[in-house]
């Protein structure tokens, strides 16, 4: 490629003769004025006379441009009087409006200082004229960054670079580079990187408008990724060493093997060692090494890396062995209450011997309960501590916790436990003391149990519990549960007989309740009636009466074995037992013979007994109605 070199200086040229010949026509005229000097006059009063004379100034040339920092411009300023004439020898002042972009000295001559557009000014007494300069770089060389010609790895990107410069050498800031690569299968250019695809060479060009340069890349295979075939996540004892080798391949970033790649494996353990701590892989790409633990029981790390440029990390577990590890369980409490959580958090702290935190652990906790415990799994920290939250199972007692660091055959486990309470009560139960039957008045057979509970089902001690009979009365209102979340009460039933209820309440008016019911039978027979024996009656004639048997309260008494025993005639029948109301129906048959009659009832196997009295009155006897004759038929 031909680059045109010193262009911006050929334009210049014939600006330079301008300005000679301006030059000479200023001095014929400086000479011809000098001839018509009055030197009596002076020489001050020489240039302000001119001055005042001048009615015309003007710049030549009024444009002009410049294609380089560092170029210089020639700019002339003629004046003339209000005839025309031209005038010389007078002190023009030059001015720069815009100095980032030119300067002008004070003989009109303009040095480019940047890219821009400036306003040159000169003035001469009251008169003033402006040229324009404008400073344009042109570009005529492109001279890339040094670091391209370094080699590029395979996979790796790097900035693209160059520099415009104009005529002068000057770097020209807002120039744009067109990049393009001559084998996009080796070096591919994308936006302002450059990538390399494959080891190889290949030519860059840069170009800015008509100017380019080019360079030459070239790409090498290097590491980009390791591959680990085996050796990961394995277990030992602290100290010992690995089962199985650590192996690795180092691919290039187009996914090959590479040989000749020098592999570093490094492990993070003070004293834990790999044997080799180096090596090449081979034509497949493949590194191997033995990994041998460090002493101090945990996670430990392995770095492997390749040619410095990619690496990654092998983990495995040195486990402890018991003589040489503590464990200690420490919770936030040793009691909590059902279905929440104890406290903040429990820590296991793992130690060994000398009393070194042994981080990186596993460490498992299970619960007996149905507790929940988070996160089940754990690896102790650099400070050999592990933390875990315990939600409590719903069933209230001891509960424990098993603590598992390592492999149980190494390290047997630890146990905590605390006591867990029961919540608040929130259900009432009745465990005894329902349907039960009695008499009136009386207390029941057996106590009234009751038993609070909370949501999970456990018995709640100290639990208030309000009794509160429909009928009859208990020792106390206001009961308390004891340890066992239970009650009991003695219900001593009301008079009237017939179902009875007992409702018991947890707490306040808006606690739970349950409901107690008991059948209060009647007494043992008190008394005996006859009812409906009139005072008096006729004699012979039958009355209907009924024997009713009731307790202390009034209550009928059913089931009663009665004797009636008349003293004059006769009942139907002598000998009953009383239905559900209490009461037997008879009939007795007094006698014919008129005056008192006595029938007595008693109730059998008790000391209760009951006798009426009624008057029996005798039969008036009347004579028959005389029958009537009828009369004798008339005749026809």
């Amino acid at each position: 490629m031909t680059v045109r070199r010193h262009a911006a200086a050929q334009p210049a040229r014939w600006k330079w003769v301008v300005g000679g010949l301006s030059a000479v026509a200023a001095l014929v005229s400086v000479v011809a004025d000098l001839q018509s000097i009055d030197v009596g006059r002076g020489p001050f009063a020489f240039w302000v006379g001119r001055v005042e004379r001048v009615r015309w100034l003007a710049i030549t040339p009024r444009a002009d441009t410049a294609t380089a920092v560092g170029d210089t411009l020639a700019l002339a300023a003629s004046a003339a009087d209000e005839h025309g004439a031209a005038l010389a020898v007078l002190p023009v002042t030059w001015r720069s409006l815009d100095t980032a972009v030119a300067t002008v000295d004070s003989a009109g001559l303009v040095v480019a200082r940047g890219p821009g557009r400036a306003r040159i000014e000169a003035t001469l007494g009251a008169r003033r004229a402006e040229a324009v300069v404008v400073v344009d770089p042109r570009a005529v060389a492109i001279v890339p960054d040094t670091a391209l010609a370094r080699p590029l790895a395979e996979g790796e990107a790097r900035a693209l670079a160059a520099e415009v410069r104009d005529g002068r050498g000057h770097g020209i800031a807002r120039a744009t580079v067109a990049w393009t690569s001559a084998d996009t299968g080796v070096v591919q250019v994308r936006g302002d990187t450059l990538l390399g695809v494959a080891p190889g060479e290949a030519v860059v060009v840069a170009a800015s408008g008509p100017v380019g340069a080019s360079v030459r890349v070239r790409v090498a295979a290097a590491a980009a990724e390791l591959a680990v075939l085996e050796g990961d996540g394995q277990r030992a004892l602290a100290g010992r060493t690995l089962a199985r080798p650590v192996r690795v391949r180092v691919l290039s970033a187009s996914g090959r093997p590479l040989a000749g790649s020098v592999v570093q494996f490094l492990p993070d353990a003070p004293d834990a060692s790999a044997s080799p701590a180096a090596d090449t892989t081979d034509a497949q790409g493949l590194a191997a090494t033995s990994w041998r633990l460090g002493s101090l029981a945990g996670r430990q790390r392995l770095t492997v890396a390749a040619d410095r440029r990619v690496a990654t990390d092998l983990v495995a577990d040195a486990e402890p062995e018991a003589a040489a590890t503590r464990v200690r369980v420490q919770l936030p409490s040793d009691s909590g209450t059902v279905g929440r959580r104890l406290g903040d958090h429990a820590v296991v702290r793992v130690q060994d011997t000398l009393g070194r935190a042994i981080a990186g652990v596993p460490v498992a906790v299970t619960t007996e309960g149905r507790g929940t415990l988070a996160p089940p799994q754990l690896v102790t920290d650099s400070t050999g501590e592990a933390h875990f939250t315990w939600v409590l199972g719903p069933s209230a007692g001891r509960q424990r916790v098993r603590v598992q660091v390592g492999r149980a055959s190494l390290v047997p486990p630890v146990t905590a436990e605390v006591v867990a309470r029961a919540d608040s009560a929130v259900a009432l139960v009745l465990l005894r003391g329902d349907r039960q039957r009695a008499a009136a008045g009386t207390t029941l057979p057996a106590p009234v149990v009751l038993e609070a509970r909370d949501a999970h089902g456990n018995a709640v001690a100290g639990a208030a519990v309000r009794l509160a009979p429909g009928a009859g009365s208990v020792p106390e209102s206001l009961v308390v549960t004891d340890r066992q979340g239970r009650v009991s009460a003695r219900w001593r039933l009301g008079a009237a007989a017939g179902p009875q209820e007992l409702r018991a309440r947890l707490g306040d008016a808006t606690g739970a309740s349950v409901r107690v019911t008991a059948d209060a039978g009647p007494g043992a027979p008190a008394t005996v009636a006859v009812e409906g024996a009139p005072a008096s009656a006729t004699a012979g004639r039958p009355l209907r009466l009924r024997i009713k048997v009731t307790d202390e309260a009034g209550n009928p008494v059913p089931d009663v074995a009665l004797r009636l025993v008349p003293a004059t005639g006769r009942v139907e029948p002598m000998r009953g037992v009383t239905g559900k109301g209490g009461e037997l129906g008879v009939r007795w048959h007094l006698s014919p013979r008129a005056g008192p009659q006595s029938l007595r009832a008693e109730v059998q196997g008790h000391p209760v007994r009951a006798t009426v009295e009624v008057q029996g009155r005798g039969v008036t006897r009347q004579a028959p109605p005389r029958r009537r004759e009828a009369p004798a038929a008339r005749p026809p």
